[in-house]
This record gives structure tokens, sequence and C-alpha cells, in this order.
């Protein structure tokens, strides 16, 4: 029966309450009573009995289905309905629904409005039209939007009689002479195919329209030669904001009572408002948030960003597979950059911007300490003599202290040689107008100028250093002691940049010490830190006298070791109130433990998980549409170090420490994190807090069964540990939300 008839419930408030219609729409031209009769029977032993039925067909059966609700055989099973709540209606030539009976006469619009509405509504939400995100990821929609619902019709359109039935609300607008439907997306020209046939076969048009798919968004984009004839329609699939209606108006220049959209969150901007309403759809959907990237909060939490995209908008739901790290994965670059930092303080976290109004660093490299006298002699001023040939007029440095202190002594070298001490300025915004006063004050045509650097990521800064000089520096030197961009790739196409000279006589010179590559902060992404920052702020009168209490005040602007970023104090102390601590044969790098502070360790970890997001890995933690990957639960295992363990939990993204994903993942980190429980003052548990924090903040996820299980664990100790008590609370709020 599914294959004949479309059935849905249509609710209606009357004066004796509400009043419950079983819709039984069918496009057949002949009926068969005894089926029909059989889907009547398994539609009342529903517990929701209907008080009424409607059978629906088309204008040509109009005989038949009115024959069919008189018939006896319809009524040869015992029905609890009166023959005469059994009514027929057929969608006429000018697809308004008509009853039929003693006198066919058009339906109230009102009520007809409520069976398209609440008729398509059902179909929608019965196949899955309306696609939710797991924990881990969200989409990104077509128009750019992030969000973690999205409207598929494609999804819709599985059953003949239900294709008809949606077809049919599209005859009214067809005319005699209609000649072209233009539809987004090749899914929902089942409709328009479904509409074509139904109105051939009541005569409706003249010719039959042709069918095209154009693609939606990225076919619009490139539809500078797509001509829409006058007598045609576009059929839109879906749309929770108009703005692909509103691009295809302002781009093409059609009329907008000719662009037609099936399903809509739009107000009543579409055949069918999806939205719930509890008076007239309570079976539709509550408003689906949509964000831009930069203000979007799944990014911000590190949910993966899956794109919707081609013309079916077909997006997989990534299949969860675990990645165990091995030392094999370091990258390159670390034994040689590593050696000549670790120990040196080099490494921060949560260094505090720069710049007033940017954002904090998860990961900051100060090379201050490198740049005494001997560091200065034995690690940069080799690759800066070949800079500082003869002539140099000035030295442009960035701001912060290493650069400045790398800058000065570059200068004093220089002088030393008995040549004209360079000018050393700044590059900030009084670069240009000081680069114009030093030209008039040589009085040459062009500067000489060298640029140094001590770090940099996206080398955005040499980018506008480069652009202030371009029209007052005949030759350009850049030096960079550290260049961590997020790949090599990044790094080649910067430098290339750098290097390219207006006049085309050779390439501007660019010395780097090192190279690594380090992950980057994205677009409106907190920090673990952060996250954990705001997570105490809104706890604070509730937090216990002692560890957390401290760390709030520890990660506050306000805080003297805040300004310099975080060394030796990286990660929340154990449970018993002591500095996490590596233990001997640092799996990672040969030194002694007690050479590396907290903050390498995290920087190595930070650059080995960046390295295995590359494409270059194919079985590395790179995420896309058809494939999840998760850090093995072995890695906690396997790395047992506490710093080691808090490292990889910082790290890590959101999406790679989404064990609820993944049934046997969530048991073996709960499993890990229960035995911490049990052993909290030993030095298996020292990075408990962190794991109960990576759950309290939502960076870390587990099935809900295995949360219950810690929770309750958790609870049996924590009249020993105040500190441990104080994640309880969030805890249970995710166990319960």
């Amino acid at each position: 029966m599914t294959n004949v008839f479309c059935h849905f419930d249509v609710l209606t408030k009357s004066h004796s309450g509400i009043e419950r219609t079983a819709v039984l729409f069918t496009a057949a031209r002949t009926f068969n009573p005894r089926p029909a009769s059989e889907e009547l029977k398994r539609i009342f032993a529903d517990a929701y009995s209907p008080s009424k039925s409607l059978f629906i067909g088309l204008e040509d059966a109009a005989d038949e289905l009115e024959k069919l609700v008189q018939s006896d055989e319809l009524y040869h099973v015992h029905l609890p309905i009166e023959r005469n709540k059994v009514s027929a209606a057929v969608f006429g030539r000018d697809g308004r629904l008509c009853a039929i009976g003693n006198e066919t006469q058009p339906f109230d619009s009102a009520y007809e409005q409520t069976i398209r509405r609440q008729g398509m509504t059902s179909i929608f939400v019965r196949r899955g039209g309306l696609m939710n995100a797991g924990p881990s990821y969200h989409y990104v929609k077509p128009s750019g939007g992030h969000t973690i619902q999205f409207l598929r019709p494609g999804n819709v359109m599985r059953q003949g009689a239900e294709v008809a039935f949606l077809a049919c609300w599209l005859l009214r607008y067809y005319t005699p002479h209609l000649a072209t439907i233009f539809a987004d997306t090749a899914s929902v020209t089942q409709v328009a195919y479904a509409a074509n046939a139904i109105a051939n076969r009541l005569e409706i048009c003249k010719s039959e329209p042709i069918i095209q798919s154009f693609g939606s968004y990225c076919g619009l984009e490139k539809a500078d030669d797509l001509r829409i004839p006058h007598d045609s329609l576009i059929l839109l699939s879906a749309s929770t904001s108009g703005n692909l209606k509103d691009r295809i108006a302002d781009k093409l220049g059609v009329e907008r009572t000719k662009i037609i959209t099936l399903f809509s969150t739009v107000g009543n901007d579409g055949l069918c408002d999806l939205r719930y309403n509890s008076d007239e759809n309570v079976n539709g959907i509550t408003p689906i948030e949509t964000h831009d990237r930069i203000s979007c909060p799944h990014c911000a939490a590190g949910s993966l960003a899956i794109r919707i995209a081609g013309d079916s908008f077909l997006p997989e739901t990534p299949e969860p597979g675990l990645k165990l790290i091995k030392r094999s994965n370091q990258p390159k670059w670390h034994e040689r950059v590593v050696k000549v930092i670790q120990g040196k303080k080099v490494a921060r976290c949560f260094h505090p911007a720069l710049v007033p109004g940017e954002t904090d660093y998860p990961l900051f490299c100060d090379l201050s300490s490198l740049c005494d006298e001997i560091g200065y002699s034995r690690l940069f001023e080799t690759p800066l003599a070949r800079l500082l040939t003869l002539g140099v007029d000035a030295i442009v440095h960035l701001r912060d202290y290493a650069s400045t202190e790398l800058a000065r002594r570059a200068q004093a070298r220089y002088s030393a040689t008995g040549c004209a001490e360079p000018t050393l300025l700044v590059a900030d915004e009084t670069l240009d107008g000081e680069l114009t006063a030093l030209l008039a004050k040589t009085g040459s045509s062009k500067l000489s100028v060298v640029v140094i650097a001590s770090c940099v990521a996206g080398g955005f800064t040499l980018l506008s250093v480069s652009r202030s000089l371009r029209n007052v520096a005949h030759r350009i030197g850049y030096f960079v002691a550290l260049a961590v961009p997020p790949s090599s790739e990044a790094w080649q196409q910067m430098r290339s940049n750098l290097e390219l000279r207006n006049d085309g006589q050779g390439k501007h010179a660019v010395e780097v010490v090192w190279q690594a590559s380090l992950p980057q902060p994205g677009f409106g992404q907190i920090c673990p830190w952060q996250r954990e920052y705001q997570w105490l702020q809104e706890r604070e009168h509730e937090l216990p006298d002692g560890c957390l209490k401290e760390r709030l005040k520890l990660l506050s602007n306000s805080d003297s070791k805040r300004k310099n970023g975080l060394i030796h104090d990286s990660f929340l102390p154990s449970p018993t109130g002591h500095l996490l601590r590596l233990t001997e044969n640092f799996a990672f790098h040969k030194c002694a433990p007690s050479e590396l502070t907290q903050a390498d360790v995290f920087l190595i970890v930070s650059s080995i998980l960046h390295d295995l997001r590359s494409p270059s890995h194919k079985d590395g933690l790179r995420q896309s549409m058809n494939s999840h990957v998760l850090l093995a639960p072995e890695n906690f295992d396997r790395y047992n170090d506490s710093v080691l363990q808090a490292s990889l939990l910082r790290a890590g993204y959101h999406s790679e420490l989404a064990y609820s994903t993944h049934t046997g993942a969530s048991k073996s980190v709960a499993g890990l994190i229960q035995r911490m429980i049990k052993l909290y003052d030993q030095r298996e548990g020292e990075a408990l807090p962190e794991f109960l924090l990576a759950l309290a903040t939502k960076r870390m996820m587990l099935a809900e069964c295995d949360l219950a299980l810690l929770i309750e664990s958790l609870e049996n100790i924590t009249h020993q540990s105040a500190y441990l008590a104080a994640f309880l609370p969030s805890l249970k709020e995710i166990k319960e939300g």
C-alpha cells in the first residue's frame, strides 16, 4: 500500500477540541476498495485514531474516487468511523483542492493551506529531510553559514505517491505556455518531472516544459551565460535564510513570483512553512540557527566543519577511526629546533597578545633568552652578516623584545666595522612617516634596508613592512630567526612574496635560521586556556580555596606571571597540588626531564598533531566529509607521563577527542579516568584534573553511560578532595543536558 497512498494526519481546531483527519493521497486512475480498506484499518489501529478520513486524488479520477468512498467493500472490516466521516477531494487543473460528492466545490483556502503545510511537513520529517550534526562536527551550508542542522529535501524524494503529492502543489504555477523549469538541485527535479507528468495528464500545458538543474549557489556563481526565458519557473528545494532567492532575483532579474521554494523556515516564503506552531503545525521544526565563520560557536568549540557541497547537497556522516601516535610521526625539524630551545623558556602557553585587541596566543615562541651576547654570536651573527653589507641605511625590526634586541646587537656589530650606524626603526604605524623622513635626510633616491624578525607565523607583519618599503627601498634583506608557519607550502608562498622585486632585477634576500610548522589559531576559535579561564570565571564564587582559585588568578591578565605566558605551570596541578612532572626517557626527545618545561612539551605535542593533520598524511588526523579520526585512547596509556597526557588533551581538537562517537573508545577513555580516580593521590593520577577539565569544558566528550559511571566514581572520593569535587557540577550538567 505504501506504493499507492501517501498518508499523513491533519490536525485542526474545532468547537469540541482538536480534530484529527487521516489524509490519503494517491495519483492512481483506478482504485481497488479492498487495499484501501486495509490501509484505513492500519491507520485506525493506531493509538491516536482519526475522527475523519479524506481521500485525495487527481481531477480525472474524480468519478473513480467517489465510487471508492461510497463502496461497501471499503468498509468490509470494522472501522470506528461513520461513512459520512469519509470524504474525497481532487486537485483540479488550476492546482486547487476541490471536494467531490453531491457537488464539486473548492476547499476553503485556509483549510487547503493547512493540508499543504501539515502534509508536506509530515513527509519532510518522516523521510529525514532535517539533518542533525553529531557532537563532534557541524555543517557549512553552500551559502557559507555554519549550523548544526541542515535541510536536505533530497532525502524526502523516496516514495512515488509522496513525490506526486508535493508535485500537485506546483500545478497552480503552470500555464499553457510554461517553457522551462529550472531546479536548484538534481534531486528536486523529481518533483518537477512528477508535476510535468500530472500536468500532461490533466492537459494543462500545450507542450511539456523542459527541466534543468543549475546547481544552487555554486551554479549561480557561474551562471553568467544562463538565460531564463520569460515563461519559466525556478524551483528551489529549501531555504533557511531566503538568500538564494534574493541572489537569483538580483543576478538574473527573475520576478520573485516565479521563484518557488518547496520547504522553508523563512515565514511564508515557500510552499511549506516548516516551522513549528502549536496551533497550525505541531510536527514542525524549531528555528535553525546559522552563524558566520568568525562568530560560529561550534568552530570556537573545536567542532569539525563539514562543508555541504555538490549539486545534491550530500554530506556523509564521518565514520570514526583511531590514530595511535608513533615516534616516527615527529616532524623532521624537531631534533634541530627543540635541541636549541629546550629549557630556555622559548615556548610560552597562553601568551598575551602583543597588540591590544588581538586574541591571546595558545602557543608563543619568545627568543629573548637566545639573544644575549653569546647566543647572538653563536646563532645569529653569521646569517645576519650576509645581509648587513656595506651601505645599510636602516634596520627595521618587529616590536617584540627579541626582535628589538637582535636589531640592537646587529646595529652595534655593523657600526663596529667603521661604517655609518644604520637607523633603527620599529615596524608600527609610524613606519611610513619615519621612512619618508630618513629618505629626505640621506638625500638618496632609495634606501637600503634590513628587516629583522625574531619569530614569524603567518608573515602578515612582514608583508605590511614590505608594502611600506616598496617605494622607498631599492634593496631589502629579511632576517627571520624562527619561522613557524602553518605549513611549509605557506612559508614558501610567503618567502616568494618577500623576495619579489618591483624592478624585476633579481630577488630580495631572505635569511631564515630555523623553520618549523605549528598550528595557528583559527577564526573565532577559543584556545584551551581561554576556555579554562571562562569556566573558572563562571564558577568563581563556588570554587574551593586552593588550586583552582590560584589558577583563576594566574590566568587573568592582571597577574604578573601571565604577562610573559605560562612556562612551568601551563597545566593544572595534580590532585595533591604539585606541578605535573616528566619522567625519565621522554618519548619524543632525548634529554633529561628537567631540561624541558611544560610549554616545551606542549610545543612538541602540538607540532606532531599539527603535522598529522596535513593532507600529506594518508593515515593521519585529517578530517573530511567521509572520515572522522579520533586520537586513540591507547595514546594516553602508551604515553603516560602526566605532562604528555595534559599536552595531548590541550593540543587535541574537539573533533579528535569526541569519544562519544565511538562506543569502544569512549569505554576505554572512561576506564582510564576511573583508574586515575582510584589512584588520584599517586603518580598515575597526576593528570586527572586535566581530564576532568577537558570533560567539563566539552573539549572531550564521552558516551552518556560512560560519563555517568565516571560521575559515580568521582562522587566516592569528593569528600577527600574539594579540588576534584569542583568538577562534579559541570559534569552532571553535561550528562543531564
